[in-house]
């Protein structure tokens, strides 16, 4: 008897903790679910904190966590990265949520695209503001925040929708979410990482670190940088800290476009072949004689595949981005 009513007593102050946690405010912005992506959380540009980042050289075992030249502003730290080889607690009581069934008509979608990592690295492409329909690492933050502080729960878009006997696709009459929760999905676009854009701002790929979803970027004197700052670690981070936030480990859906390859990797055939190269092609070719197409694709398809087991969802936005 003396257990059980440990065990009660532990599992009650556990929901009570919950509840408080989804009621503080976040104290961030205010950009909510309708506006367009390109819009900041708020009517003033906030003071960006810099993701951690981490410089790998040659050897790893020399690697350190450096934050990026700006740092981290004096009123907010950055977040450290999770390790994913810190075991879980076995004495926390795993306590499953409760689900409801609401109409599939409730959902909303929000979409953005890839994030500026480093705002300090000019914030343009080719003379256009990345800022024009990208969002910067805090202003995404923020925008989680503000959805979960509004009831919202991310589903998987696929549930939207049921295939009747004929193969036809209509919208389905209920999606199930954590119970008292608001049915969202967020969608990213292209998840390219055009080589056009490299030391603009932005990582220039996705890699898997210890199984953990990081961006890269690399640097002038030939080393990389891993960095939480981008959506998908942020979004993990997020969802472990708010559990409540996705229903049965739902993520976000990526709508890849290929022109330039996925995920960060130059995926397109014609980089095999070397046929009807477009001028970036030809010239990133050109830069990279080394350029290893089978490898690309193989460090592609890693990626992929952590990242369907882990929850997340790719949908096509076209070849050519039209």
């Amino acid at each position: 008897m003396l257990k059980k009513s440990r065990f009660v007593s532990f599992l009650a102050l556990f929901l009570v903790l919950i509840s408080v946690a989804g009621l503080c405010s976040c104290g961030g912005g205010s950009l909510q679910v309708g506006e367009s992506s390109g819009s900041s959380p708020d009517t003033a540009e906030p003071t960006e904190t810099t993701p951690v980042s981490q410089t790998v050289t040659e050897d790893p075992t020399k690697s350190a966590l450096l934050p990026t030249e700006s740092g981290p502003s004096s009123s907010e730290e950055p977040t450290p990265p999770v390790d994913p080889t810190t075991p879980e607690d076995p004495t926390t009581p795993v306590v499953p949520l409760e689900t409801e069934e609401v109409s599939a008509k409730s959902v909303k979608h929000v979409f953005t695209h890839c994030l500026i990592n480093d705002p300090q690295k000019g914030c343009s492409y080719a003379g256009a503001p990345l800022d024009a329909d990208c969002l910067t690492v805090t202003e995404f933050r923020r925008l989680l925040e503000s959805l979960y502080e509004n009831g919202y729960c991310l589903i998987n878009i696929n549930d939207m929708y049921v295939v009747d006997a004929n193969g036809k696709a209509r919208l389905a009459d209920t999606v199930t979410v954590n119970k008292g929760k608001k049915p969202l999905v967020i969608s990213i676009d292209d998840v390219t990482y055009d080589p056009r854009k490299k030391g603009s701002g932005m990582v220039d790929r996705l890699v898997i670190e210890n199984g953990t979803i990081m961006g890269c970027y690399d640097n002038a004197d030939g080393s990389t940088t891993l960095t939480d700052g981008e959506v998908f670690p942020i979004v993990e981070a997020f969802v472990k800290e708010h559990p409540d936030f996705s229903y049965n480990g739902n993520k976000v859906t990526l709508a890849l476009t290929g022109f330039a390859g996925i995920l960060g990797y130059r995926t397109d055939g014609a980089y095999k072949t070397k046929k009807n190269l477009q001028d970036d092609q030809k010239a990133f070719l050109k830069a990279n004689p080394d350029f290893d197409y089978d490898k690309e694709v193989k460090q592609a398809k890693k990626v992929a595949k952590a990242m369907k087991k882990d929850g997340w969802e790719f949908a096509s936005h076209t070849w050519g981005h039209r």
